[in-house]
């Protein structure tokens, strides 16, 4: 033999994707002499290395050629320098060992690649042949694809990666994507391919491309699972095939009947892999398919040990698995308890779990998986409440579809007790992710299933711990309907219990569920701080502290709030709580602000964004951008409260908190309004507006009708304005005398501005007959849109010090312009332009306009010249 052929098998499909992978391939190939592939089963290898071997060949790298020698029907080892023999067209010589009639061809042909498809089942006689050849033959380089590596001194083992699929999660109906979108995921490329091919009128469109995205991210970005699914598009509909996941052994069959026996369904495909393993391995094996979404080595060790299978020897056979390729190493540094994480691919894992159901040791294995997890649950409670919260929030994200199984499971084989303690320990963790409904959902699904009449103080207690859970993500979501009776129940039981810290934290809840400035709020509110001040426990002291100093603040008793809040303040930092921290930090910040100490509330509430941002707690995360928000637009800086307003406002709507909603609209309705977008600000008011009536929430409706108050105010509908405020007025002294105090500087401004426009007669006329309208008729009024076209617009300026009232003999001798109107005409007179005076004032500059084309129609001007003359003649400003 003087060239080896090129005998790479031709394909009649075609390649998808793998750009990157092939070039990084090509450059291992050309620094190493043994590159692995490895991967599962269905991963791609052969098919990667199909398309590998095809490029070289025609870019014509090895002079000596490309070999392809394909093992997977080999099953005797002995034969293996046999069917390589055979590839090369070498012959055997008599008296001669073939392994060395391989060498010396080998050698003479000069460089060489040689291709060893399917391994993995010959594994001890492809080690031996490989090393034999390359160090026989210095020019050879040896590329195999196997289900684990040979592990010779050289080699180079790449792991095949999955296709790529979408990396968002589309588990609800409100998820979504569009096909062009959804076209640039290798994975979804191939399924589409291999669906047009079974269907030619398939393709890919918004219409379907939510159902192939969660179909391609069950199935791993597997290639040989997604072709599978493929071919079933001639009988069922994506949403159909995806549907039907659950059960995928059972439905990805019927593969390419010129495929390989093992490629034709995914049950092959995994039971070839499985045939290889040890009985140590394949009971760890079918025992990993309890976890979901991953595992450590630790829940490895407590939950997969017993039998045949001693806990010291977990480690090394699930290295061997890892080998194998049936479990995957997932790099994760950072975590609490361990370094790396462990998982099933979803297909596999279905496969394992019917092995483990067959052994009939299922319960036994799933109910160690729920003793792990309630154990670990029980201790993020404590930890979350510590410095090291964001590391363990972190841990609780990798391990919360673990959560969910052993909740399922806990559910349905009626382990009462354990499944109320996970529940209640995770609503800590729901409540800082925002996952509200998911975690109502498990707890009342949890509280269902105790009996009224069990008397066990176990389950009691952990009845009256899942009841406060449960009033919390209610009160989260602001359900505080749905909060006060579950805060009750759970106060009644704590009692019975004679439990001090749950006591506490149960009427805490109870109190702000029932209204802090209601007679039952204050009154839980008032126990709870007797009980929790004896409390030992120093984070229940700061607690109580907080929610006592946050009731105070909502009454708007600031004396007593203070003293309160900086205490648990002080508490907080002590203990080094980084969860409940901020919310200190903003609600101190409110104080700040109500008082005018912009700096000081600024600085506490950018502290308290930090710390969010580090926890990545998306409730906090709104809370304290909504107050810094409420800083910049009192300063009126509206660029930065639109800013923090928007990102409140979309976090709110993720968490579908429809209770604070409104209040983000109503906010950055005076954003629109400062920034002079009157239309806009109308827009936004009356949504919110709209929200608050419909939520029967009086004190939103009062603000909803002050904000369409400053609107009218700003389009120079100026008794309609007074009107509006006085229904505002009266509307307050029954739903709630306290004003936030954003929404107190926003009301005295624009009252006041009222005020300087209208004289006093028509003011107060006005505002009476707002104050005497019933609720309904104010808001529809406020909601009705004036035909008639604005007189002028007064946008206050929020930097500036409020001007002097304007008395009537003001407005005659001054033509009947405002203060504000006057102030602009001076800096006409200095030659300033609208934009000029828009940054002077601090207003905008379609705001300055609007100030510019008054003066000119009260004055009966039609120039800037004239009002400059004006301005100097009436001692506004000096002639230059």
């Amino acid at each position: 033999m003087t060239h080896p052929p090129n005998n790479v098998p031709l394909q009649l499909s075609s390649f998808i994707g793998r750009e990157h992978e092939l070039a990084e391939l090509r450059l291992l190939l050309s620094n190493t002499r043994l590159l692995t592939l490895t991967g599962a089963g269905g991963s791609g290898k052969t098919r990667l290395a199909l398309q590998l071997a095809d490029e070289i060949v025609r870019a014509g790298g090895y002079t000596g050629g490309v070999v392809w020698v394909e093992l997977a029907d080999v099953a005797d080892g002995e034969l293996v320098s046999q069917a390589v023999a055979a590839s090369l067209a070498v012959r055997e010589q008599f008296g001669r060992a073939i392994l060395d009639t391989l060498v010396h061809e080998l050698r003479a042909s000069g460089k060489v690649l040689l291709i060893l498809d399917n391994c993995e089942h010959l594994l001890p006689a492809c080690v031996s042949l490989a090393a034999a050849l390359l160090r026989g033959c210095p020019d050879l380089t040896i590329l195999t694809t196997s289900r684990e590596p040979l592990r010779i001194d050289g080699e180079v083992v790449w792991q095949v990666p999955p296709l790529s699929v979408p990396v968002n999660r589309f588990d609800s109906a409100a998820g979504s994507i569009t096909g062009r979108e959804l076209g640039q995921y290798e994975g979804v490329q191939l399924f589409v391919a291999r669906a047009t091919s079974t269907l030619p009128t398939f393709c890919l469109s918004d219409d379907n491309a939510l159902p192939i995205a969660r179909l391609c991210q069950r199935l791993d970005g597997l290639p040989l699972a997604i072709e599978l699914a493929a071919a079933r598009v001639r009988l069922l509909s994506v949403t159909e095939i995806a549907a039907r996941l659950d059960r995928a052994l059972a439905l990805l069959t019927r593969g390419s009947a010129v495929a390989p026996p093992r490629h034709q369904t995914l049950r092959a495909a995994i039971d070839w892999s499985y045939s290889l393993l040890s009985i140590a391995e394949q009971t760890l094996f079918h025992r990993l398919s309890v976890f979901a979404g991953g595992f450590s080595l630790g829940a490895a060790e407590s939950t997969c040990a017993g039998g045949p299978l001693a806990s010291e020897a977990i480690l090394d056979t699930l290295a061997d698995l890892v080998d194998k390729s049936l479990v995957v190493l997932v790099a994760h540094p950072g975590g609490p308890v361990t370094s790396a994480r462990y998982r099933l691919l979803e297909i596999i894992r279905q496969y394992a779990g019917e092995k483990l159901e067959a052994s009939g040791e299922g319960d036994v294995i799933r109910e160690r998986h729920l003793a792990w997890y309630l154990a670990l649950a029980e201790r993020a409670v404590s930890e979350l409440k510590g410095p090291d919260c964001a590391r363990w929030l972190r841990l609780l994200d990798d391990e919360h579809d673990n959560m969910r199984a052993a909740l399922r499971w806990s559910q349905t084989n009626h382990r009462v007790e354990e499944g109320l303690r996970l529940a209640a320990a995770l609503h800590w963790y729901w409540e800082r992710r925002g996952y509200f409904t998911e975690g109502r959902a498990w707890l009342n699904a949890a509280l269902q299933q105790v009996d009224m009449a069990d008397q066990d103080e176990g389950i009691r207690h952990a009845r009256a711990s899942a009841l406060l859970g449960a009033a919390t993500l209610a009160f989260g979501q602001g359900d505080g309907a749905a909060a006060v009776p579950y805060a009750q129940e759970s106060v009644s039981l704590f009692r019975t219990l004679s439990d001090a810290p749950g006591l506490t934290l149960a009427l805490l809840r109870l109190g702000f569920a029932s209204g802090p400035m209601s007679e039952h709020g204050r009154a839980a509110l008032a126990e709870a701080f007797a009980t929790g001040e004896t409390s030992d426990d120093k984070w229940v002291r700061a607690i109580t502290r907080y929610v006592v100093g946050q009731g105070a603040y909502f009454r708007g008793d600031y004396a007593a709030a203070r003293p309160s809040l900086e205490t648990a303040l002080r508490l907080m930092r002590e203990v080094g709580d980084r969860l409940m921290l901020p919310r200190v930090l903003a609600t101190l910040g409110g104080l700040d602000l109500a008082v005018g100490d912009y700096a000081q509330a600024r600085a506490g509430l950018e502290e308290a964004l930090t710390l969010v941002r580090e926890t990545a707690d998306p409730r906090a995360i709104a809370l304290v951008a909504s107050g810094l928000g409420d800083v910049a637009r009192c300063q009126g800086d509206y660029a930065r409260a639109a800013e923090a307003y928007n990102e409140s406002l979309a976090l709110y709507r993720r968490l579908r908190n429809d209770a604070d909603i409104p209040a983000l609209l109503h906010n950055l309705g005076y954003v629109a309004l400062g920034q002079g977008d009157v239309e806009g600000a109308r827009a936004l008011f009356a949504e919110s507006l709209r929200a608050q009536r419909d939520r029967s929430n009086e004190a939103g409706v009062a603000e909803g009708l002050a904000g369409l108050g400053a609107v009218a105010e700003a389009w120079g509908q100026l008794e309609r304005a007074a009107r509006l405020f006085g229904a505002t007025e009266a509307l307050r002294e029954t739903a709630r005398p306290v004003i936030w105090p954003a929404e107190r500087f926003e009301w005295e401004r624009h009252v006041a501005a009222l005020q300087n426009q209208l004289d006093a007669v028509r003011f107060k006329r006005a505002w009476e007959t707002g104050r005497a309208m019933p609720v309904e008729e104010a808001v529809t009024h406020a909601l009705r849109r004036e035909v008639l076209q604005p007189e002028v617009a007064v946008v206050e300026n929020t930097m500036q010090p409020q001007a002097p009232r304007t008395t009537s003999t003001d407005k005659e001798h001054y033509g009947g312009l405002t203060s504000r109107e006057r102030e602009v005409a001076a800096l006409i007179a200095q030659g300033k332009s609208n934009r000029a005076i828009a940054e002077q004032l601090v207003i905008a500059e379609r705001t300055a306009e609007r100030h510019v084309a008054n003066i000119l129609s009260k004055l009966g001007f039609n120039s800037r010249l004239q009002i400059a003359a004006w301005a100097v003649e009436k001692g506004l400003a000096r002639a230059e």
